[in-house]
């Protein structure tokens, strides 16, 4: 853990904040580095006006928050329904899947192939696995959004590279989807805000093309992960967990 101490005010009558920040460990796509620090500066430009306080959350709004399905919006005198917006988006790592057949492909095709698909998503920063059978072929790998769209759109929302692969062998990859013989590609990118709160809210799905099914021979919804089927992301239970205040320790009778 880091933390950043913020000092505001007359030097007679100064005001603190303590900001707790976290680091991460980097992907492949910075070599070499070994810890990633935050950029602890703020704010982030001089003569900024901070504003703070605190208010207290219901539990149905603690889950929206913790699933990104909240947004701020600044009002002004000129603007009264909002000059500003933006989503409020948790940095912490959500994992996601996916499942995918021709059932779900756009138009429905009888492949007897499945494939399956891990994220971990973390901000912005969002690494992929996908186990595909070794003599599989795929053309491309594709997110589209949304979800409810009948068929992929020109245009993916990313697509995924699967350059990076090894061969599953027969005790498997922990943690990783897919079985012994198939082959589990892997890889890693930088998503704007829009997509990574598309992806978050369950808005996009998978499409794998090939040449017999150039519109898709599988297809699948990315989800968070939901072990339980209670309709709450598992990363937003454990988070829930830890908010819990614990119960104080008895002592001897």
């Amino acid at each position: 853990m880091n933390f950043a101490l913020y000092g505001y005010g007359p030097p007679n009558k100064r005001e603190w904040i303590v900001v707790d920040v976290g680091v991460t460990f980097p992907g492949p796509d910075l070599p070499g580095v070994d810890l990633v620090l935050p950029d602890t500066r703020w704010p982030a430009f001089p003569g900024a006006v901070v504003y703070r306080g605190q208010i207290q959350l219901k539990p149905p709004q603690i889950i929206q928050l913790l699933s990104g399905h909240l947004y701020v919006n600044l009002a002004s005198a000129s603007l009264p329904r909002g000059e500003l917006r933006g989503q409020i988006i948790p940095a912490y790592p959500a994992q996601l899947d996916a499942t995918l057949n021709g059932r779900a492909a756009v138009p429905p095709n009888g492949s007897a192939r499945q494939a399956n698909a891990s994220f971990v998503l973390t901000g912005s920063y969002l690494f992929h696995a996908i186990a595909l059978d070794a003599d599989f072929g795929a053309r491309t790998i594709a997110a589209f959004g949304p979800a409810r769209h009948p068929s992929p759109p020109h245009s993916p929302v990313f697509t995924l590279d699967t350059t990076a692969s090894v061969v599953i062998p027969e005790w498997g990859i922990p943690g990783q989807p897919g079985a012994p013989g198939q082959i589990l590609s892997s890889g890693a990118l930088m998503l704007t805000d829009r997509q990574t709160a598309q992806l978050k809210c369950g808005k996009l799905f998978l499409n794998i093309s090939t040449e017999q099914y150039p519109r898709g021979e599988l297809r699948g919804q990315i989800l968070p992960a939901d072990d339980d089927a209670d309709g709450i992301p598992d990363y937003v239970e454990s988070l829930i967990e830890q908010l819990r205040p614990h119960a104080p320790k008895r002592g001897p009778h």
